[in-house]
């Protein structure tokens, strides 16, 4: 008899050492999306980096540098935006929106014209831009 039980307590332990294996199989995926992810927020913490460097002789108050990081924040690469996409972003006024694209368009140069897109569409600039 404690033979028998014995077995049954081996069969149970290989059971849940297959489980155990299963849910690992399941984590390694999880841990490469989330290195992934972070491999994003640095590409984005680098870009909002180089966007600073472009602006730092540029003397900006606090809340239109904060508009301006907000806009860089939201907009993905190569992305086409125009006034109504800045206004979304910051729920603020046609005129406002307008301000910021001119700043980043004629003083930080940061986005440039797309061409047949509508008119006043922009993207921003990247390192194949040069």
């Amino acid at each position: 008899m404690a033979n028998g039980s014995s077995f049954v307590s081996k069969t149970a332990y290989s059971e849940q050492k297959s489980a155990i294996e299963t849910q690992k199989s399941a984590i390694e995926p999880k841990k490469s999306a989330i290195g992934t992810q972070n491999s994003a927020i640095e590409t984005q913490k680098s870009a909002i980096e180089k966007l600073k460097l472009m602006m730092q002789d540029l003397k900006y108050n606090e809340p239109t540098w904060n508009n301006i990081e907000k806009v860089y924040s939201s907009i993905k690469a190569n992305q086409v935006f125009g006034s109504a996409d800045i206004k979304a972003i910051l729920n603020c006024s046609d005129s406002t929106a307008r301000a910021i694209i001119a700043k980043l368009r004629d003083e930080v140069k940061a986005i440039v014209a797309v061409n047949g897109q509508g008119k006043a569409k922009y993207r921003f600039i990247n390192e194949t831009d040069n």
